[in-house]
């Protein structure tokens, strides 16, 4: 089956409808940009997550743009709740364009179970889904920060619980995704402005 990798996809406003629909059938068409290191290893996740600990807001904090992501937003959130199954999660996707707000809603689920926690799939359109892997996390209660890259490294997410970061704690997460085999010239981080934690 047709699989994308869409973790932090977004609605566009309505005027941005064909561009958004062109988009996508130009990346499923081209394939999206791998941004992998020449011979690098396979991608490796954390060992685990507890989703306890996950579940709850996330600011985006840095991403390598893709073509499911509207350009320009800013105060991009993800928040996570679990669904009443108690296994699934419901994923809740918010930026601002232009002063307003733009949101999409799906829902995340632990691939394999038996194999790994920290490989989820997403879906915000049946029938595609997406690889979500969790490859770095912090060690705060909630984890402080979390970054989610997919297997090909055509996709990264730097999330935070805050809006910001210190510097030297972005500068850690570079040095460990360029150990892990991603060329983060392609991460931009994301405006925050007036919004509240």
């Amino acid at each position: 089956s047709l699989k994308i990798f869409i973790p932090l996809i977004l609605s566009r406003p309505p005027s941005s409808a064909m561009n958004n629909a062109f988009n996508a059938i130009k990346a499923l068409v081209s394939g999206p940009t791998s941004y992998a290191l020449p011979e690098a290893a396979p991608l490796a996740t954390v060992a685990s997550v507890d989703l306890s600990r996950y579940l709850g807001k996330w600011f985006e904090y840095a991403k390598i743009p893709t073509p499911f992501q509207p350009p320009g937003g800013t105060n991009t959130t993800a928040t996570y709740t679990l669904n009443d199954d108690g296994a699934s999660v419901h994923v809740r996707n918010a930026t601002f364009i232009g002063g307003k707000e733009s949101s999409i809603e799906g829902k995340a689920w632990v691939a394999e179970p038996e194999v790994s926690s920290a490989k989820l799939k997403v879906q915000f359109f049946w029938p595609f889904s997406g690889d979500y892997w969790v490859i770095q996390l912090g060690d705060a209660e909630d984890y402080g920060y979390a970054v989610v890259g997919n297997p090909g490294r055509t996709s990264c997410w730097v999330l935070s619980r805050t809006p910001t970061m210190p510097e030297e704690q972005y500068k850690g997460i570079l040095e460990k995704l360029t150990e892990q085999g991603y060329d983060n010239s392609g991460l931009t981080k994301t405006e925050h402005s007036e919004v509240k934690a």
